[in-house]
């Protein structure tokens, strides 16, 4: 089946795109909320309740940021693959936001794992990044082979060559998808196991903590991603068809 120009166009070189968007929105929710988007970009924030002013905890896979009001500046721990969630913490003894060197020992049911990532969870986001990445670089030359040499040309147009890129994506959205889900299970649970300790930031305000916008922005990257992959694989179809393989 022939598909019509413009949405063989799409298919085509639109895919490209979606698979850039797919690796920025990844990285964003990688590398915030210490490197960048302190705080706009989290996986978990605590924050008092009622929208009262008082403490703000922002946390990410490779740190965090915090501060004691809304008014105050932000400061972030350092980013690292094993994050000092525990530089920064809420002291329920002074009412503010302190900078020590000490644990979350403090909430009731602690001390919880709460402020910790499941175990490299961020070496397996970053794996399926970089597989996404090599798809991306690959399918875009690919898709611009008709504006190369003949020796490359002749290479990237082999079926087993297409077909194995495609497998390098559909990896990395496997793996990216996979952690990602077992994060929300991780991170959902620590939500409803801090929410449930009650802890105040003064005698009546109580702290609670929520599932951040870490979450959205990788669920976005890996619909933008399907859809490359999607593209790619309709492109093999499509060739398979009319028999235009090169061997």
């Amino acid at each position: 089946m022939k598909l019509p120009n413009f949405w063989q166009s799409v298919a085509f070189y639109v895919a490209p795109l979606f698979g850039l968007a797919g690796i920025v929105l990844s990285l964003v929710a990688l590398l915030a909320p210490t490197l960048f988007l302190h705080d706009g970009v989290s996986f978990i924030s605590i924050q008092p309740a009622f929208k009262a002013d008082g403490p703000n905890v922002f946390l990410g896979l490779l740190g965090s940021c915090a501060r004691d009001s809304h008014d105050s500046t932000l400061i972030c721990t350092p980013a690292g693959v094993t994050p000092a969630y525990g530089e920064y913490f809420l002291c329920r003894t002074r009412k503010q936001l302190i900078s020590v060197n000490a644990d979350f020992s403090f909430i009731p049911a602690g001390p919880v794992n709460f402020f910790s990532a499941p175990g490299l969870s961020w070496v397996f986001a970053a794996i399926s990044i970089a597989l996404m990445t090599i798809y991306f670089v690959v399918f875009t030359s690919i898709t611009f082979s008709h504006l190369m040499g003949g020796k490359i040309k002749a290479i990237i147009s082999k079926h087993i060559f297409q077909r194995n890129t495609t497998y390098i994506g559909l990896a990395g959205l496997f793996v990216g998808t996979t952690v990602v889900g077992i994060m929300r299970i991780y991170y959902g649970k620590a939500v409803d196991d801090f929410n449930t300790s009650f802890v105040t930031v003064d005698d009546s305000t109580p702290l609670t903590a929520s599932v951040g916008s870490g979450f959205i922005m990788f669920v976005l990257a890996y619909a933008f991603f399907a859809l490359s992959i999607f593209c790619s694989m309709t492109k093999i179809n499509v060739k398979a068809s009319t028999g235009k393989w090169s061997v």
